[in-house]
């Protein structure tokens, strides 16, 4: 992401014109250009991500960002969960929960994903067994 050099000056495109970026009025990024405004609203520095709305002001959270982070603390949780059965199955008493609980939360992990109630919001995550 290019940032303001200081507070009265546009960032450059590296050739000395400033660079302008632009969204909708829903927040939606238009894109940028050293030209003629794309809409009536200029805001001051891009995106780090071209699906990031813009909440006037500043940019809210990438949802393409949100899911790879869910993504990747579902995968990791579902090998934990799997670990963790097989760990109760074998006698191991310190692990919080019953292996059904295991699995039901394994499961719970497993329909987290695209279309899921609140996802990617990470607030309604499963929650493990205690």
């Amino acid at each position: 992401m290019i940032e303001r050099t200081d507070e009265n000056q546009l960032p450059s495109d590296g050739i000395g014109n400033p660079q302008r970026y632009y969204v909708s009025e829903e927040g939606v990024y238009l894109g940028s250009t050293d030209d003629a405004p794309l809409s009536e609203f200029e805001v001051p520095v891009g995106p780090e991500r071209a699906d990031q709305p813009w909440q006037f002001p500043g940019w809210g959270n990438s949802p393409s960002a949100l899911r790879g982070i869910e993504n990747e603390w579902r995968e990791a949780e579902m090998t934990r969960a799997r670990e963790n059965v097989t760990a109760i199955e074998f006698g191991d008493d310190s692990i919080p929960g019953t292996a059904a609980q295991w699995k039901t939360y394994w499961l719970a992990l497993r329909a987290w994903t695209e279309g899921a109630e609140g996802y990617p919001d990470s607030t309604y995550r499963p929650v493990e067994p205690t």
